[in-house]
């Protein structure tokens, strides 16, 4: 039997990705193909949840039938006859805030943002990019797709925004759940909030693996940066701006058009003004209002990314202001101790209003008035998940 900590339901059980707050709770779930490992499953993540949130004594476990329920200071937690759902208290304010302070201008890194003027042209253009490479699928053969499960080694799973695999290399689909090998080309759409990732550890990752094309396609400054790998670098080859036309070696007959690339509604129906209202400040939440952990699994990935980097998945939170982060930051590493059963761990400090601690499976990390938490995890058992969570069988609920 296989062993998943809590924090592998935490990371990767929010059902579809989809960050919902429902009559005050969001929600995890984590299926299983027998009852035994349920139930040993459930039994631990209830110790590790009541470590976690300081519960001295275990919570009272209700046993009807096949479905169990408890409660650790309001979270919910039922095993069905095989799912465990987990349900967490999650203040409207600070998902409100956390949300919005993620895209906001003054608080991203990379370079400013134009609000939501800016979100729609990425999504537009994302689709685009989606389009462009269906089509050439259509008349060369290959296999395109994004946002989807790549394993590109056997520590780091990525979801590239788009990714190509030529009709010769082929794409080895496994379990229907995720794709295995190097992908031809990837292409990363830029913006505020990611840039910086994209342009350096990610960029890094895909050089290690043998990425042999990136393009970086910048919605906002319209161009499209092409990058090959050169004698294990990238070198860019060429930067093509708006209302060019060129073509790649991988498709030398095919003709690409950035005018085509950077359509979007709003070239196609202009907003009334181009002077747009000034963007509001970032927000800070309420100081009585408790941030645990949870919050970083839940809104932690602001591109709806749960990605694993040399077997360590990253999210963050950004605050208003530093002084803010500090608070916070203090409250997320007892939580961290307090799941870790480690006492009396002290962050280091990196730089000026840099500082860091590791506790156990957790790195926490303040730069200024962002935190981020990195999860030690296995890549080699999200894969297993991945496939796990293609079988009905172990989403048996207890309907009829």
């Amino acid at each position: 039997m296989t062993r998943y900590g809590l924090e592998y339901v935490m990371l990767f059980g929010i059902p579809s990705n989809k960050i919902e707050l429902i009559r005050g709770r969001s929600r995890w779930a984590f299926p299983f193909t027998n009852r035994v490992d349920a139930e040993s499953h459930f039994a631990t993540w209830v110790d590790t949840l009541a470590r976690w949130k300081g519960e001295a004594v275990s919570p009272t476990v209700r046993k009807l039938g096949k479905r169990w329920r408890t409660k650790v200071q309001g979270i919910k937690v039922d095993l069905y006859p095989l799912p465990i759902e987990l349900r967490f208290p999650i203040a409207w304010e600070a998902f409100d805030v956390i949300e919005s302070n993620h895209h906001c201008p003054l608080l991203c890194v990379g370079g400013p943002s134009r609000g939501l003027l800016t979100h729609l042209n990425h999504q537009d253009v994302q689709m685009n990019l989606w389009k462009l490479f269906g089509d050439i699928d259509e008349r060369q053969g290959g296999t395109s797709f994004g946002r989807m499960d790549v394993a590109l080694s056997e520590t780091t799973h990525v979801a590239p925004d788009q990714c190509h695999y030529l009709e010769a290399s082929g794409a080895d689909l496994v379990g229907d759940a995720y794709y295995e090998g190097v992908p031809d080309l990837i292409a990363e759409m830029l913006s505020p909030i990611s840039e910086a990732a994209d342009r350096g550890p990610r960029m890094e990752l895909y050089r290690k693996a043998g990425v042999p094309h990136v393009w970086l396609v910048d919605p906002n400054r319209e161009f499209v940066e092409v990058h090959e790998l050169v004698n294990r670098a990238y070198v860019v080859q060429a930067i093509h701006g708006a209302n060019e036309s060129f073509s790649h070696p991988l498709y030398p007959d095919e003709p690409i058009r950035t005018e085509e690339l950077f359509q979007t509604q709003a070239k196609r129906r202009p907003w009334p003004s181009d002077n747009e209202p000034a963007p509001d400040p970032p927000r800070s939440i309420a100081p009585e209002i408790k941030l645990g952990l949870e919050y970083f699994f839940l809104l932690g990935h602001p591109d709806r990314r749960w990605e694993i980097w040399n077997n360590k998945v990253q999210s963050y939170l950004t605050f208003a202001s530093n002084e803010e982060a500090k608070d916070r930051f203090g409250y997320f590493l007892r939580e961290a101790c307090q799941w870790e059963a480690i006492a009396g761990v002290r962050p280091s400090t990196l730089a000026e209003e840099v500082e860091q601690a590791e506790v156990g499976r957790f790195r926490l990390t303040r730069n200024a008035s962002r935190v981020t938490l990195d999860v030690a995890v296995d890549a080699r058992k999200y894969r297993e998940l991945l496939v796990l969570w293609q079988r009905r069988d172990a989403w048996d609920w207890g309907e009829k």
